[in-house]
């Protein structure tokens, strides 16, 4: 919209997070909590809910969203300048990491509820998850971790199919019902090749 505005993200065609869920909201949460954007007057009307008594509510998919930073394009020249030469004002610092750490844990998390989802897998309890994710982002950047939690959700789904034919074959005659156990957990006809 201009240089201190941007558009609503729901006409984006680049999706805010790979799939709608609640880390949307906790996601921009983040951001408003820490100053960094805020829903935009210029929104369309729709975009704001009005309830008397209560506080006005907004629909993040059709409201735009100010930027809250003084001239936010001359900021962010900046802040990659900064970032380039290592040259952080001191009390950067420790701002940056709390900040970088809550988005990173937010991307994460975003990220294992779209590996679960997509192979039907429970979602692990909050607090493990967050106990994972915090040990993990010690060591890793958050694309490592997005391969570690993909194959994580890979061997999972891996493991419980092995456990699935080891239990059936013991019941059953396996040269007869393994190639149909195959076709059920990949979705495809293996032709009775091994596995």
């Amino acid at each position: 919209m201009n240089s201190a505005t941007i558009g609503s993200l729901g006409a984006s065609p680049v999706p805010y997070t790979p799939h709608d869920t609640c880390i949307t909201e906790y996601l921009l949460g983040i951001l408003i909590n820490n100053t960094l954007i805020a829903p935009s007057l210029d929104s369309a009307p729709d975009a704001f809910t009005l309830v008397p008594g209560r506080p006005p509510h907004w629909d993040w998919r059709k409201v735009c969203w100010s930027l809250l930073l003084p001239s936010a394009p001359d900021f962010v020249k900046r802040l990659e300048l900064l970032a380039a030469n290592k040259a952080w004002p001191e009390g950067w610092h420790e701002g940056a990491h709390g900040l970088w750490k809550q988005l990173a844990m937010a991307e994460c998390r975003e990220y294992c509820t779209y590996a679960v989802m997509t192979r039907n897998l429970p979602m692990p309890s909050s607090t493990a998850l967050t106990t994972l994710l915090d040990n993990l982002l010690r060591d890793h950047s958050v694309s490592q971790c997005y391969q570690l939690i993909w194959n994580a959700a890979t061997r999972a789904v891996d493991y419980m199919v092995r456990g699935n034919l080891r239990t059936t074959a013991r019941r059953q005659r396996p040269h007869r019902k393994l190639p149909a156990l195959c076709r059920q957990s990949s979705g495809r006809n293996v032709g009775g090749q091994g596995i």
